[in-house]
């Protein structure tokens, strides 16, 4: 009788603002509504012209005009990107040698000219070099055409629409794999095989999952086999599809399992048994299957990278990303070490299966990316290259790692940046905090070319590790999701509140900003005590969980009833509706909010935030202003060229200075 009540015959709660969904963006009233609400935010903005263009000059202060990244070998050729002065996109280009002269083998500008909207979609070479396969969007929609280049001749020699980001890759026979998305849903669902030579409509279909409640991806290990996966948050099953067919488990609720290959063993990363997951290994022959590394309660593992002699084991320890080394010879484990107290690594172009040298990818809020190679049989770590930032110094700046006490006494740590001479423990630096939590993505913390700008002027920066993120591995997904997914929210308030009780802020002098799924943490926290805020900014939020998740026809709705619930089920209606931000605004006195958009956004549909923005004003009992800005050529990720995107993080920088009485610094 609830819902029966409460939502509908269209599938929806009652809503006064549902005019504003037209999820063929082509309504005239809502295009217009759309381009008055920029109107608006800019004549609020006006007067921060001046600031917006020196944040982007100091922005772009930091942006090295021509560098190079450094090389990695696959196959044939070492392959690198070159960044130009003045463009937005890099070179990909190649060479036979470290020493011998690169050749140009892909520029992004070239495709990109005359388009609006353009996001690279990934690159991939087959390992003796002679076909290259690569796609791009240019719709902002997240709709990729994928190309396949004859080196030799430089044709294009096939041209497949649909396929999903970044979802290809070349066997060592030259055979191209790729995924394909469900039409209308941007559900990855389907594995094709391409040789080239032949007609994509020729092209074979070896996987496919039609249960709309799973995507579809696809890896390949060193050695050469090729993997799919199928699954969501809450479970997944992994299929060998290349050199042959071979299938593991069967799918069990809450079960994951990931396949790996080297040598004639196979290695399975699995949760099952173990909630932090633990390593298998399997006899390719007989099946025999024995635990290699069992379950760590206090590192939970989150992938691995199998070498001829080794594991690399990814993972977290203490809250932070941590790598690991595991000899398959004496069995021993190392972990490897890193001195910053906060920071982000991961394994980066290691694609050599026979190797005793690992690459690493480190960066932290004041170490800029730096690419770092580990000699597993030495035990040494060696910087190899830094990402060039002019007119930066990272002695200004320090990093420091806190711990909050939630409501119900969870530690939950936050990552804190500061410049070192501009910050006292007065209570009066403004701060920037960021929160994020949900599908168990850690929120790690890393460089950015924009948040000196911040620390310059006195702003403290952190990130606020909330619960239904991934940071303490899947216990710290599970108890923010579903029918917890409100101890986000309280974790966020709490750190918040942390930070005024420990001295950093004041009430008032908070900005926060939260993107995405992040909508909801923000958005909540304004509901909850919009008192202690000073500003607020939420991009491409989600914010509108019930209306959303009770509409199964949207893109991706179906694969995230496992995150969110499906509210058909009353206990799950009733408990979104307790916490999703539009339907908990009520009358009282909200801070200076702005809510970015894109028209083209096909994971948080732009009505989200443009109703919440109005329920919001509606509401609103003080006289702050509450903006809506929509770009109207982008998708989820915004802008995607590297000096594109500034202007819009100077919009909300400049917003959030002026709101805060900073905006003449």
């Amino acid at each position: 009788m609830l819902l029966q009540i409460l939502i509908t015959s269209g599938g929806q709660t009652m809503d006064k603002y549902a005019w504003l969904k037209d999820v063929e963006r082509k309504d005239p009233k809502v295009l217009e509504f759309l381009r008055k609400e920029n109107e608006r935010t800019e004549r609020f903005l006006e007067d921060t012209k001046p600031l917006r263009e020196r944040l982007i000059a100091e922005y772009r202060s930091r942006i090295a005009g021509t560098y190079e990244t450094y090389p990695y070998r696959w196959g044939r050729y070492y392959y690198n990107e070159r960044y130009e002065e003045g463009k937005n996109f890099t070179v990909v280009q190649r060479r036979r040698s470290l020493r011998s002269k690169p050749e140009v083998i892909l520029d992004w500008n070239a495709l990109a000219e005359g388009h609006e909207f353009f996001a690279p979609g990934g690159v991939d070479f087959t390992k003796d070099g002679r076909y290259m396969a690569y796609a791009h969007d240019t719709t902002g929609a997240e709709n990729f055409t994928l190309y396949v280049k004859d080196m030799a001749s430089g044709r294009i020699v096939a041209r497949v629409e649909g396929v999903s980001w970044g979802e290809f890759l070349w066997t060592d026979d030259n055979r191209l794999i790729y995924v394909l998305e469900k039409e209308g849903t941007k559900r990855p669902y389907r594995v094709m095989l391409h040789i080239p030579g032949t007609d994509p409509k020729e092209d074979r279909e070896i996987f496919r999952d039609d249960d709309d409640r799973f995507f579809v991806g696809i890896y390949r290990s060193k050695d050469g086999y090729v993997f799919a996966t199928s699954g969501n948050t809450g479970s997944n099953i992994t299929t060998l599809i290349w050199p042959h067919r071979r299938e593991f488990f069967p799918r069990k609720d809450g079960v994951k399992y990931w396949v790996y290959h080297g040598g004639d063993r196979f290695y399975i990363l699995t949760n099952e048994d173990a909630p932090n997951y633990r390593v298998l290994s399997m006899d390719e022959r007989t099946g025999e299957v024995e635990e290699l590394i069992p379950e760590n309660p206090d590192e939970p593992l989150e992938d691995i990278e199998v070498f001829r002699d080794f594991l690399a084991l990814e993972g977290r320890y203490e809250g932070l990303k941590s790598i690991r080394i595991y000899d398959l010879k004496s069995g021993e484990l190392h972990r490897i070490n890193f001195r910053e107290p906060a920071y982000y690594v991961t394994l980066a172009g290691n694609y050599e299966y026979e190797t005793s040298r690992v690459r690493i990818y480190y960066t932290s809020l004041r170490t800029p990316p730096t690419i770092y190679e580990y000699d597993v049989e030495k035990r040494r770590l060696r910087k190899r290259w830094t990402k060039p930032v002019p007119n930066y110094d990272p002695k200004l700046y320090k990093v420091e790692r806190i711990w909050a006490t939630s409501y119900d006494g969870t530690k939950v740590p936050i990552t804190v940046a500061y410049r070192k001479d501009r910050f006292r423990r007065d209570r009066r630096n403004p701060l920037y905090l960021v929160g994020y939590g949900a599908y168990g993505s850690p929120n790690d913390a890393g460089f950015s070319i924009t948040i000196p700008s911040l620390l310059d002027r006195g702003f403290i920066f952190a990130i606020a590790h909330v619960r239904g993120g991934g940071e303490f591995g899947e216990r710290w997904h599970q108890e923010g999701k579903l029918l917890k997914k409100r101890n986000t929210i309280y974790d966020f308030v709490e750190a918040a509140e942390y930070m005024i009780i420990d001295g950093w802020t004041e009430k008032g002098r908070i900005a926060i900003q939260g993107a995405s799924a992040g909508g909801i943490t923000v958005g909540g926290a304004l509901n909850l005590k919009p008192y202690l805020f000073g500003a607020a900014v939420a991009i491409v939020p989600f914010v509108d969980v019930l209306n959303t998740m009770l509409d199964p026809s949207l893109p991706l709705t179906v694969q995230e009833y496992d995150e969110w619930g499906n509210p058909k089920d009353s206990l799950y209606f009733r408990y979104i509706r307790s916490y999703s931000p539009y339907d908990n605004v009520k009358p009282d006195r909200y801070p200076p909010i702005l809510a970015m958009t894109s028209l083209y956004d096909v994971r948080v549909g732009y009505w989200e935030p443009a109703k919440w923005v109005l329920k919001l004003r509606e509401s609103n009992r003080a006289k702050t202003p509450i903006l809506l800005w929509t770009d109207m050529s982008a998708g989820h990720a915004g802008k995607m060229g590297r000096y594109q995107y500034l202007e819009e993080v100077a919009l909300r920088h400049a917003f959030v200075l002026k709101v805060l009485g900073r905006s003449k610094m």
